[in-house]
């Protein structure tokens, strides 16, 4: 889907003029149900990319943390850590009459915060199609995407299972020397869960498939984001909510007999070893954090400096930004298996610029 929103924008800064040749609606399918968006949801997915003969894999997770009412229509924002900047990528879309919409995003580009809202919002997918319809819609500013469904009842394997009803879609985008081609499987109530894209340019061509490895849902758990190393997954779809100094976390995964099992954990500020340590635990979710002021003056781990989990190197990490004496920090802190608490990472970072 990134890659698809990528090359969108590098012609459809202003709004899409649908000119759309229709097929007999009939047999046709309404396509909300194959993306849906839901607050509170969590992806995890391997992402491969092949460009000049190198080829890169990540885990990538985004999470749909926010429903804003944008000028009457609902808009979910999925979010992604990025690092370099200490700041939350964010994606807008939104489902109306018409189809499936990108209604805007931002996002890090050399260590500064950019942001693009389209009005009105670009269509990346109609809201009903026929098997074997292509639809076909211009692009202001020129070029056109196009999109089939060529089947209907397929089957298609990814980490996070095998799925035998899933559709297949082939998007195409098309501009003046530049194209983007996707072919995409989708299941009814999960979402995308394969993508198969290969990008265009004067500069080359770049290759990326992207395949769902777990997903959480209105509380319930597709696939696994368990790591060899670990017989727990922090990182994977883990959401962490604070207050003061109290902390949960929920979406914890665990394996047991290869079945896994979601938990939740709490955690408060330990101010003399300037650790999180574990303060309780149990299954299911939605757990709330402790009461726990913190003894440090000035020190505050409530929500609005909680940035987020990430993963390096296989080690999970919570990234945090905090005031102390009117000066602004961004610190992260990394887990112990052996203590079973986050402990200050030496990677503290000065956001006074």
């Amino acid at each position: 889907m990134k890659r698809l929103v990528r090359c969108t924008l590098l012609i459809g800064i202003v709004s899409c003029l649908t000119v759309i040749s229709h097929a007999s609606k009939s047999l046709s399918m309404n396509m909300e149900p194959f993306f849906p968006e839901k607050l509170g949801k969590v992806r995890l997915v391997k992402e491969t990319t092949i460009e000049k003969g190198e080829t890169k894999v990540s885990l990538e997770r985004d999470v749909t943390a926010y429903k804003v009412n944008f000028k009457g229509r609902d808009v979910f924002i999925r979010s992604q850590l990025d690092t370099s900047c200490w700041e939350l990528e964010m994606e807008g879309f939104s489902w109306d009459e018409e189809g499936y919409k990108f209604v805007g995003e931002i996002k890090c580009e050399d260590k500064e915060l950019q942001s693009a809202i389209f009005d009105p919002p670009l269509l990346f997918l109609p809201r009903d199609l026929s098997v074997g319809e292509m639809q076909t819609w211009d692009i202001q500013e020129g070029g056109s995407v196009s999109v089939e469904l060529e089947a209907v009842d397929e089957t298609v394997q990814v980490p996070a299972g095998t799925f035998s009803n899933a559709i297949r879609l082939h998007w195409q985008l098309v501009s003046e020397g530049e194209s983007n081609v996707c072919t995409l499987w989708a299941v009814a109530g999960i979402g995308e869960v394969r993508s198969h894209c290969v990008e265009t340019s004067e500069n080359g061509s770049e290759e990326t498939i992207e395949e769902l490895v777990a997903l959480v849902k209105d509380g319930q758990l597709t696939g696994s984001p368990i790591l060899s190393q670990y017989p727990f997954s922090f990182f994977g779809l883990a959401t962490v909510s604070t207050d003061q100094c109290g902390m949960v976390i929920n979406d914890i995964v665990f394996e047991k007999d290869g079945v896994p099992e979601m938990w939740w954990a709490t955690f408060i500020f330990d101010s003399e070893t300037l650790s999180w340590k574990l303060h309780g635990a149990g299954k299911g979710q939605n757990a709330h954090p402790p009461v726990q002021v913190c003894t440090i003056e000035g020190l505050d781990f409530g929500p609005p400096t909680l940035l987020g989990l990430r993963n390096v190197a296989g080690v999970p990490e919570i990234v945090m930004r905090v005031e102390l004496d009117g000066k602004r920090y961004g610190i992260t802190f990394r887990f112990d298996i052996d203590t079973l608490s986050w402990n200050l990472s030496p990677n503290i970072v000065d956001l006074n610029y």
